[in-house]
């Protein structure tokens, strides 16, 4: 990271960095898939929370201030009103697109105050 911060980014450096976050991410999956077979039911061990855990822990390390609640609050408004009124999981796609269409608006207008 420290060499991307002082500006030498060049093919080697993203090659290097794209190598290593495609074996991490193999390797992750390949671990979760092997203990995520060995737990027969997840609800015992209060595993069936994790997500959430998970996405709200990274919800806190995205919070970068008040200007995030409108993009979040659309997000979360679409997300729960399309969870009931499609099928399966549109849900997510839709709540994403909506944060991120009112996120972009918002920095977009921003920038013509400026």
């Amino acid at each position: 990271m420290r060499e991307f911060m002082e500006g030498r980014r060049d093919a080697a450096f993203l090659l290097g960095g794209g190598l290593l976050l495609f074996v991490a991410w193999v390797s992750a999956t390949v671990i979760g898939k092997i203990v995520g077979m060995a737990i027969s039911d997840p609800v015992q061990w209060g595993l069936d929370f994790v997500f959430t855990a998970v996405f709200l822990t990274l919800l806190v390390g995205m919070w970068k201030g008040k200007s995030d609640l409108l993009p979040w609050a659309v997000a979360a408004i679409v997300a729960v009103g399309a969870a009931r009124l499609l099928p399966g999981s549109w849900y997510i796609l839709l709540g994403g697109l909506a944060g991120s269409v009112v996120g972009a608006i918002k920095i977009g207008g921003e920038k013509n105050v400026e």
